[in-house]
């Protein structure tokens, strides 16, 4: 008899390893971006030394990134004649958007279609990447309309990202038929997310809600929200790939709230 569907057994569906790599790499991404936005954040000396510590493991793991990065940043900076400043926060946004990768990936690997899982995953890092790099280079007290660009163009690379990777897909590879949805609507969805966000970050930014990086808040909310959505519709539908998809991009908040919760408690205690 099959399990009922319920977020206990989707969670052990999941998996140990997803669960591990939520934990251990997802939630200190989210703590490093919840650090950056939120200056005033003070963890525990415990929690300050994990933090750092990886921080200094990202720089290393992203190490034949970072030339990458320095070339776009640099031809990037030529084209428009201004001179740009790559942040270290696309690396840990850069793993939050790897996350969002390894969620598609699964359910391709799951559906029996790897070829199109290995276009996939290539093509969705290379478009996570550029929208790391985005979202890197854009000040972080910039005028409002930079802010909303700054989640903005991330989202439309990534959408972008996923038409090129299954148009890619189903004209080279056996994967004739739209997965999930039609092939277009991907790019629609990414427009329509996308100026959503653009608006978001750049009403916060125009409010003062917060004096810098309004764009990276709305976006690594945004990546919450929009997981949470996904399990929403997961449960509602029925669809086993759509809750995993949910779990993993919330993982990563939930294990970083729970970390917070515990930090706090023990500065309370200590």
């Amino acid at each position: 008899m099959q399990d009922e569907l319920t977020v206990w057994t989707a969670a052990k569906d999941l998996g140990f390893i997803s669960w591990l790599f939520a934990a251990v790499v997802g939630a200190p991404s989210v703590l490093s971006l919840t650090q950056i936005v939120f200056v005033d954040f003070s963890p525990t000396e415990l929690l300050q030394w994990l933090l750092d510590g990886y921080n200094d493991l990202l720089s290393v793991l992203t190490a034949i990134l970072s030339p990458i990065a320095t070339v776009a940043v640099a031809f990037i900076e030529g084209i428009i004649e201004v001179p740009l400043e790559l942040s270290r926060h696309w690396q840990p946004l850069f793993v939050l958007l790897v996350i969002f990768i390894s969620s598609n990936t699964r359910a391709l690997l799951d559906d029996g279609y790897p070829k199109p899982a290995i276009v996939f995953a290539i093509t969705m890092v290379i478009a996570a990447f550029g929208g790391a790099l985005s979202a890197g280079v854009i000040p972080p007290e910039g005028p409002w309309w930079l802010q909303g660009m700054a989640v903005g163009v991330p989202v439309l690379a990534m959408f972008t990202g996923m038409f090129v990777a299954y148009g890619i897909a189903a004209a080279a590879l056996d994967f004739n038929q739209p997965y999930r949805k039609p092939l277009l609507a991907y790019l629609k969805r990414g427009v329509v997310l996308g100026l959503a966000a653009f608006v978001v970050a750049g009403t916060i930014s125009l409010t003062g809600l917060i004096d810098t990086h309004a764009g990276l808040l709305t976006l690594f909310i945004g990546m919450a929200v929009y997981g949470a959505y996904w399990l929403r519709a997961g449960f509602a539908d029925g669809d086993v790939p759509e809750i995993r998809f949910g779990l993993r991009l919330v993982g990563g908040f939930v294990f970083a709230i729970v970390i917070v919760a515990l930090d706090a408690g023990l500065g309370l205690i200590t």
